[in-house]
């Protein structure tokens, strides 16, 4: 009976370390694992700034890609306007609940920058994770989403294959 589940048990951790989002990252990291790091080519052919943010190459390094965080977003790195909200985005007041889901908030009460600045009641100093690991933010944004609704709420004039802006017509490319 006891090797039962024990096998059961063996094959589960298998199948969950297998996983290609952050839960495999978690059980490998729980287990000291070795992990693949994540590969987030695909979301740096139009986000190249992250690629040198510290907390997307820490996060990479121990398998967690921007899939882990903001969905697969198939539909947002398809749309050649940019009009398509990633799959979850964050608005300010949820980042840290969402950092906390995998990072323990009783570890990091124990750091004494978390419990000033994180874990405080006073809205004056009260900081997000992203404010202190890595920016995360685009300097120079050309769309602003609701990061409740995901509905585009701004952008700017320099649409890429925007039809509308375009009179109705076609961009013609030419090499």
């Amino acid at each position: 009976m006891y090797r039962l589940i024990a096998a059961t048990l063996l094959i589960a951790i298998a199948v969950i370390g297998c996983l290609p989002d952050r839960r495999a990252a978690i059980v490998d990291e729980t287990h000291n694992r070795p992990t693949d790091p994540a590969d987030n080519s695909y979301c740096y052919v139009c986000h190249v700034n992250y690629k040198s943010e510290d907390i997307t190459k820490i996060h990479a390094k121990k398998g967690i890609g921007c899939e882990a965080c903001h969905g697969m977003s198939d539909n947002h790195s398809s749309d050649e306007n940019g009009l398509t909200a990633p799959d979850r985005m964050f608005a300010r007041d949820k980042i840290t609940a969402y950092c906390t889901t995998c990072h323990s908030p009783d570890t990091l009460r124990k750091i004494e920058s978390h419990r000033q600045f994180v874990f405080t009641d006073n809205p004056e100093i009260r900081k997000v994770c992203m404010e202190c690991h890595g920016t995360h933010r685009l300097e120079n944004r050309t769309r602003q989403w609701n990061k409740e609704t995901g509905v585009l709420i701004w952008k700017d004039g320099s649409p890429i294959m925007d039809q509308e802006e375009l009179g109705g017509q076609r961009a013609a490319i030419s090499f």
